[in-house]
């Protein structure tokens, strides 16, 4: 499903929509945070069917109603506790919104889920206050002002997942010498 969505699409777009997913999962998971984490939910499966939405959206389902659909589908398949941490059950979360992600897109394509679409994330009622019911800087992920990477309650990371601290992307993170 994720290939047919990207065929056609220049690399250029691909990276531009990779970026754009990890910008609005980013903005997301400090506009819920430290409380979201803090009542036990693991942000990769929560924030990141969102960020999968729009990078898949991006390059499946173009337009602003049908990305609107994208995100109110995804926004609806959040998912994931701290509990799993040390299990083989937190990858999982990664994987399953990956999945949710594409599969939101890949209905907006359709067309499907359009109605209402449009207010599923400034809904304060909706997706941010069910993950974080105290609320959180909703002005900084809606405007673009929100301060990505040198947050004081987020820890920088040369990586935009929260996988930098695994061996493999902290290898990518380090500089590399000639062979």
């Amino acid at each position: 499903m994720g290939g047919r969505m990207a065929r056609g699409a220049s690399g250029r777009d691909l990276l531009a929509a990779f970026a754009l997913g990890c910008e609005v999962q980013l903005r997301l998971g400090l506009a819920v945070s430290p409380e979201h984490y803090d009542r036990g939910w693991h942000i990769t499966g929560t924030c990141g069917v969102v960020g999968a939405a729009v990078t898949a959206g991006l390059l499946g389902a173009p337009g602003r109603d049908r990305l609107a659909a994208a995100l109110r589908l995804a926004s609806l398949q959040t998912l994931g506790h701290r509990e799993a941490f040390g299990t083989e059950v937190k990858p999982f979360h990664a994987g399953k919104a990956a999945a949710g992600g594409v599969l939101a897109a890949a209905e907006a394509a359709r067309g499907r889920f359009t109605a209402g679409a449009a207010d599923v994330l400034p809904d304060t009622g909706g997706l941010l206050r069910a993950l974080a019911p105290g609320g959180g800087p909703l002005a900084d992920f809606s405007t673009g002002s929100g301060r990505v990477g040198n947050s004081p309650t987020t820890p920088s990371s040369p990586i935009p997942a929260a996988s930098s601290r695994t061996p493999a992307s902290t290898r990518l993170s380090e500089p590399t010498t000639a062979v």
